[in-house]
């Protein structure tokens, strides 16, 4: 396994000028939630900058599994790759205590989807099989994780990130962290303005807003 600090050492330095990178430092405790696969590989530099590349950020972060695998596993898969203090929650974070349906597609997860939150051609949606997921509120985790002060939290979902961020009202209120969304609905700024928020920035990466009052 190549160390992360040698894999990505040489873009990290101009990616951490641009949004949303930079509003992370040293200390600074990040949630991210949509990585688009695990600690085993192909989101290796997903995870590498979700934990603020060599910044010593904290918080935890949230990756989809296209398989069935005990937590223990991925648990020492991703302490393998750096990430100390791991917990593995089986559960989908959400506003509200139920059970979801997740769309999987198993050769491209980042195409994985809350069913409903997007809309697939029929024919599309034969690559996806339909599992079962408990789901949260994200807020419960936040709290139970005991982070301290949230300073940035980033969700990427495919379509379901306000139905997550209503289930972070909590933090949201206490912290006022910085929010980055993906690039999923035009209703985005219209529902961050709802809560207070500000577009700070709009680019390939998605929306970032900042709390304005």
């Amino acid at each position: 396994v190549v160390p992360f600090r040698v894999k990505y050492a040489l873009t990290d330095a101009a990616r951490r000028r641009s949004l949303p990178y930079r509003l992370l430092g040293p200390g600074s405790v990040a949630i991210q939630v949509g990585l688009l696969a695990t600690p085993y590989g192909r989101g290796g530099r997903a995870q590498w900058r979700s934990r603020g590349g060599r910044s010593p950020t904290a918080g935890f972060s949230s990756w989809s599994r296209t398989r069935p695998a005990p937590t223990s596993s991925v648990r020492r898969a991703a302490e393998r790759r750096g990430l100390a203090h791991v917990r593995v929650v089986r559960a989908a974070a959400w506003f509200e205590r139920t059970t979801l349906t997740m769309q999987v597609d198993p050769g491209h997860p980042a195409s994985n989807f809350v069913a409903g939150a997007t809309d697939y051609a029929h024919d599309e949606l034969a690559r996806f099989r339909s599992i079962r997921v408990e789901a949260v509120p994200l807020d419960d985790l936040v709290d139970d994780a005991d982070l301290g002060r949230v300073t940035l939290v980033s969700v990427t979902t495919n379509g379901a990130e306000q139905e997550i961020l209503r289930g972070l009202l909590r933090t949201l209120e206490r912290d006022r962290p910085y929010v980055c969304l993906a690039r999923t609905a035009a209703s985005h700024a219209e529902f961050m303005g709802g809560l207070g928020y500000d577009l700070l920035g709009d680019d390939d990466r998605g929306y970032t807003f900042q709390y304005g009052g």
